[in-house]
């Protein structure tokens, strides 16, 4: 029996008789959107809602984005249609009212892969650093003269010459001799890519396709629209090194819209030239970078001075 029932039974027997109404209360149904938003919330991970969400806003955020820089997509490289797009935009200097292209040097750039390549290799890539280590222990029978201490001791990491010898013609036929077909493609693309920095009296348009080229294979499988976006690494590629040969090759590709440089002249190609030397000197050969005796026993090094002696810091000689 209802609260209202009881009620009026109790006014009839005992009271005035008065009897009261109960309100009919029709219970509302929840709103879909109400129904929905709390499902969400309660069952799937914040992750997935911030995923989601970036997924969604994407395209507009990317149109704004695109409209924002200086370069827009129209801008190429006369007689070709590369880049599709542009991965950075450039740094705005307020006081100046100016942009600033700002790029690594292709050099420390070829020394970090060279480092990268021979360490761990790009296993998302398929490139194996054990190509370089198959063709280095036969470098003298192969051609290739490249040597384990280039490959598995990474002897000076941050020197060019051995850095060209990694990803050299010679090394490149050794690899395809051996199989090594993945690699050997890289090794061209990416020598390719510093021949367009380094070499003199190609032209600009060859320039900007061997740098397309390895664009196109740097973001070969590379979305931007897919979150949460990677990490540390892209590719494999430590994204600092990733980001570092992209903002490089857009930043020449947007200077070569203003610029014909003489350094792309036929004539300031020459027959033979000077380039580091990527090799290793032989065993009855003084070895490079080494100290004479006379440097060893009678120059100078202070480095060798310990702490407490430099400053004057007398100690006992009992303390232990």
């Amino acid at each position: 029996m209802k609260k209202a029932e009881l009620i009026n039974a109790f006014t009839i027997t005992f009271g005035d008789g008065y009897i009261i109404t109960e309100k009919q209360t029709i219970k509302q149904p929840k709103k879909l959107k109400c129904i929905a938003k709390a499902y969400i919330q309660s069952k799937l991970p914040k992750q997935f809602l911030n995923a989601s969400l970036a997924c969604y806003r994407y395209p507009t955020e990317l149109h704004k984005w695109n409209n924002s820089s200086a370069f827009s997509l129209e801008c190429k490289v006369a007689g070709t249609q590369c880049p599709p797009f542009w991965y950075s935009q450039q740094k705005f200097l307020q006081e100046e009212s100016s942009y600033i292209l700002e790029f690594l040097d292709p050099e420390h750039l070829l020394t970090n892969m060279r480092t990268k390549i021979c360490s761990t290799g790009i296993p998302q890539a398929g490139i194996k650093a054990d190509a370089w280590v198959e063709v280095a222990k036969n470098g003298k029978e192969n051609g290739s003269n490249l040597s384990l201490a280039m490959v598995q001791d990474l002897l000076d990491k941050q020197n060019v010459g051995y850095a060209l010898k990694t990803f050299s013609v010679e090394v490149e036929m050794a690899m395809t001799d051996a199989g090594y077909l993945v690699e050997a493609d890289f090794c061209r693309i990416f020598r390719n890519w510093y021949i367009a920095q380094d070499e003199a009296g190609i032209s600009c348009t060859q320039r900007h396709e061997f740098e397309q080229e390895f664009r196109q294979w740097l973001l070969n499988g590379v979305r931007f629209d897919v979150f949460p976006l990677e990490g540390r690494y892209v590719k494999d590629i430590p994204v600092i090194l990733f980001e570092g040969l992209l903002l490089h090759i857009d930043r020449r590709s947007q200077l070569y819209t203003f610029t014909d440089p003489l350094f792309d002249m036929p004539e300031r190609k020459t027959t033979n030239p000077k380039r580091k030397r990527g090799t290793i000197t032989s065993l009855n050969e003084p070895a490079k970078g080494s100290n004479g005796i006379r440097a060893e026993r009678y120059k100078v090094d202070e480095s060798k001075i310990l702490p407490h002696v430099q400053a004057g810091i007398l100690l006992d000689d009992n303390l232990t």
